[in-house]
């Protein structure tokens, strides 16, 4: 398992353009991808279930993966979020 800490920069927050490519990413793996928002936990496979959480600027988010190629895929994630500016 391994976690990854992030803090939005984006003033609009985790809006729904990453989110999306973020799930449609998440999806493609085999194992568990969760995304962690004050104490709420839901799949990353789900774009709706992300955007429920409402990340706004400035906020700490976590992303969990559980399974094969672990560090490849926060990696991927993490590349992901600086690419569309929202870390």
């Amino acid at each position: 398992m391994k976690k990854e800490k992030y803090i939005v920069k984006d003033v609009a927050g985790l809006h729904a353009r990453p989110a999306s490519i973020l799930s449609a990413a998440a999806a493609k793996y085999q194992g568990t991808v969760d995304i962690y928002y004050k104490g709420k936990k839901v799949t990353l496979k789900s774009i709706m279930a992300v955007m429920s959480l409402g990340i706004p600027h400035q906020a700490e988010f976590f992303i969990e993966v559980d399974g094969d190629l672990e560090d490849e895929q926060i990696n991927i994630f993490t590349s992901i979020l600086k690419e569309h500016k929202i870390i």
